[in-house]
């Protein structure tokens, strides 16, 4: 399809995985997704390390694979987090492959740089902290984008990213857990966030809470009534 349509590059991509955490034929149904991930890039001449798209993967309860994305003429320049190491090369003990994406991306859309940052979890290296405790996962996860947005500022030619330009989309596994998260969130940022909260199992089994944001776009969109809204 992008080749088709001559949009080349993967800027940013949602994948929602039914039974994400479910074992199935003796392997994680996330893990098997990563290995026919790679398998698609590598077999359409993508690259898998590098410069690959900004991504996020979430469970759902029921229904069929779904993904959306992002897709542009110009190719991004990944931004990835000196606290976190690479998802292309995580060890073996997450699956026979690795995941495919960056931690986040910055495109020139229209001479307008937009920053895509991933599903960002409670992950330092390439280990997963704080188990059973969603607030400290948040705030560890929040310390992340704070990492990325400086790793992003570093490279970005016309613009500087601030936590207030975000706009997030926020997972939680549980429903009881979404006020505790909002609270960390409204105290990271000093205000109340332009955020959505939705309830969704995370690609680890372990992880409680997992935030993607983006910046640099305008905030206003048009609805499918063709009138501009907030």
């Amino acid at each position: 399809l992008l080749d088709r349509l001559r949009y080349a590059h993967l800027w940013r991509v949602w994948n929602f995985i039914p039974r994400i955490n479910e074992i199935e034929n003796g392997l994680e149904r996330y893990r098997q997704f990563n290995i026919h991930r790679q398998m698609a890039f590598a077999e359409s001449g993508r690259a898998i390390a590098g410069n690959v798209p900004a991504a996020s993967a979430v469970g759902t309860a029921g229904g069929a694979l779904t993904l959306y994305f992002i897709a542009g003429r110009s190719a991004p320049l990944a931004i990835e987090n000196p606290r976190q190491t690479a998802a292309y090369h995580y060890p073996l003990a997450y699956g026979p492959r690795s995941p495919i994406f960056s931690r986040a991306n910055i495109v020139d859309c229209s001479g307008e740089e937009l920053l895509f940052i991933s599903g960002t979890a409670s992950i330092v290296g390439h280990h997963t902290l704080h188990a059973d405790d969603v607030a400290a996962q948040t705030r560890e996860l929040l310390a992340n984008i704070d990492s990325l947005l400086d790793a992003a500022n570093t490279s970005a030619k016309r613009r500087k990213f601030t936590r207030g330009d975000l706009a997030y989309k926020v997972y939680a596994r549980r429903p009881r857990d979404i006020d505790t998260i909002r609270a960390e969130i409204e105290r990271w940022l000093g205000a109340v966030p332009d955020a959505i909260y939705l309830q969704a199992d995370i690609c680890r089994a372990e992880l409680l809470v997992e935030v993607e944001a983006s910046g640099g776009h305008d905030k206003e969109i048009i609805d499918n009534t063709g009138t501009t809204r907030a």
